[in-house]
Order: structure tokens, then sequence, then C-alpha cells
């Protein structure tokens, strides 16, 4: 990218990280996530949550450790590019109340219209399903080349985080196609007038967001329910993701609500139904994890800039590298 370039991306991203700033002033919120990420990354590692219940029967490395802890400021980003977003679509998913779509069309212009609590129901779940599709698709195209490793998008970091837990959904910087993909049914219901359906939309949305990082599955009989029975289409997948972050798997489990469409397009990934109908992974995939040793060095190597798989790492340092384009 050329310094041309560059500069009008950063004055474009500064107009909205201004406009966002000035719509929601930091508050206490900010100095909690610091507290929050802490906390969870020191009980998954001391209490080794990932030996003892994990898919991969293997302590989290301190290497990983060690990276993930140096990583809590890319929460900020994270935050600031939902915000900047919210701002752009007119949400505020931050501090909702009786609404998340602070806008609405004029009457003439609404299409969509409920009566009663049943049909703002049915109207959440149309929007659920609607974003679980473009979730998916946004999530697929964010792991092409110039997604996955081009900042703001930067994907790849996401990615570092092999042995995950519930603050690796923020560990990305700024932007996840995803977040797009979720406003957009939010946004058509919320602008026809129908806010209850909107905020139970977001909050179904919002839980296999927040479960699908946990670093186990507490509820294996869901997932076997899910694989057998649903076609992926429940909304419970923290095996399936675990499988997406595992480096050693070819890219697949690209679904962020439900499997339905990764069932649809044949996306799942092969160890992961193995390990659903057998109850344990792979011995060739157990063997990735099974010396320890072996592994820190291994993720030493990952988070070496220019050497690791994901070849970007924010923590290195900000220079003009890191907006350079990659190609498909």
């Amino acid at each position: 990218m050329s310094i041309g370039q560059t500069t009008g991306v950063s004055v474009i991203l500064c107009l909205f990280i201004y406009r966002a700033i000035s719509t929601y002033p930091l508050s206490l919120d900010w100095l909690f996530l610091p507290v929050a990420f802490y906390s969870t990354q020191f009980i998954w590692y001391f209490v080794d949550i990932h030996k003892r219940l994990g898919p991969w029967e293997q302590s989290e490395p301190k290497s990983h450790f060690v990276f993930a802890v140096k990583t809590f400021w890319v929460l900020f980003l994270f935050k600031l590019g939902n915000i900047v977003l919210g701002s752009v679509f007119g949400m505020d998913t931050e501090k909702y109340t009786d609404r998340i779509v602070k806008w609405e069309l004029s009457p003439e212009h609404k299409f969509l219209f409920s009566n009663s609590r049943t049909q703002d129901i049915l109207y959440a779940l149309a929007a659920f399903y609607m974003i679980d599709f473009l979730r998916y698709w946004a999530h697929r195209i964010g792991h092409f080349s110039f997604f996955y490793k081009t900042f703001p998008f930067s994907h790849a970091h996401h990615h570092n985080q092999i042995f995950v837990n519930p603050y690796t959904t923020a560990m990305s910087p700024m932007f996840h196609l995803s977040t797009v993909g979720t406003y957009i049914p939010i946004l058509l219901i919320g602008a026809n007038g129908l806010h209850q359906a909107s905020i139970m939309c977001w909050a179904m949305t919002m839980f296999p967001t927040a479960t699908q990082h946990l670093g186990f599955d507490p509820l294996p009989f869901v997932t076997r329910w899910n694989h057998y029975y649903f076609f992926g289409a429940l909304p419970w997948i923290p095996l399936y993701h675990m499988y997406h972050h595992n480096p050693f798997v070819k890219a697949s489990n690209f679904g962020n609500s439900t499997m339905f469409w990764d069932y649809l397009h044949g996306t799942v990934a092969p160890e992961t139904v193995y390990h659903i109908e057998n109850g344990r992974a792979m011995d060739k995939v157990l063997e990735k994890f099974k010396d320890l040793k072996e592994l820190d060095q291994k993720l030493n190597a990952l988070y070496t800039v220019g050497q690791g798989l994901n070849k970007f790492d924010l923590n290195a340092g900000w220079n003009m590298k890191m907006f350079k384009w990659s190609v498909l």
C-alpha cells in the first residue's frame, strides 16, 4: 500500500473513531476489560482447564499463555471497532435498554409488523438464522488472505489463540466481518420498529458467541444431538469451534452461531465428526499435542513475526508492514 493510500485509510478510520468516541464516551466499562480478561486467562491456565476438560488432553503451553497475556490491549481495539460499527449502523449494542437500533423508518416505508410476543419471537428466530447465514460467509471470507492478515481486520491474530477461553472472542483487532453480518438483520427488524424482536435476536446471537470459546464442551450430548438429529442447526458449537482453532486441522467449521451452513456446504472438519461419533479426538490429532515441550517450541515459532503460520502479531509493534495489502 502506498503512503497516500495508507494516509487515506488512516484518515477515514480516525473520522469514524472520532464519531464513535463522541457518541459513546469512555467509561468504567473500559477499565473492566483488563480485569475480566486477566482473571479469565489466569483461571483457565492455573486451574488447567484444557488438560482437565479440553479436547486435546493437554495443558496450555506457557508460550501460549504469555502471548495471550501480552495481547490484552487488543481487546480495546476490538471494543472500539464494535463501537465504530455501531455508530455507522446507528445501533447501540453497548448499553441498550428498550432498543438496539436508535432510529426507525418512516411509517410509509415499514414493511414488517408485529402485534404479539409470539410474532416478536418468530421475527427474532428468522433474523437469527439470517444472521447465521451471513456470519458463516463473513467468517469464511474473513479467512481470505486480505482479511486474514491486513489491519484493521487481521483475523489471523484471533487464530493465534489455539487454547481458547471465553475472552478469545474479543482477541481480534478492530473489525470482524461477522459483526457486520450480525448487525444487518438486527438493523432490518429494529428499523421497522420491532425493538423487542431485535433485542431477543441480539441475545440469541450472543449465546453461541459466548459459548463457542469455552475451551471445552460441557454438554457433549447436545453436540451429539446437533450432529445426528439437527443437521448442525442448534446454537451449540464449542467442540466444533475448538477444531476451527486447531492449526493442525484444515480450515473448516466456519459457523459462528450454528453449524448448519457447514453441514450444507461440506465444510465440517472430518476430525470433528470422528470426535463426536467416538467420544474422543483422533490419535493423529492428539499426537500433535502429546509432547508439551515440543508444542511450546512450535507455538514460540508461531508467535515470531515472519515465521509463524499466521504471520501477524500486533504485539511486535506498529509499523507500515501492518498495512500491507495481501492478495486473495
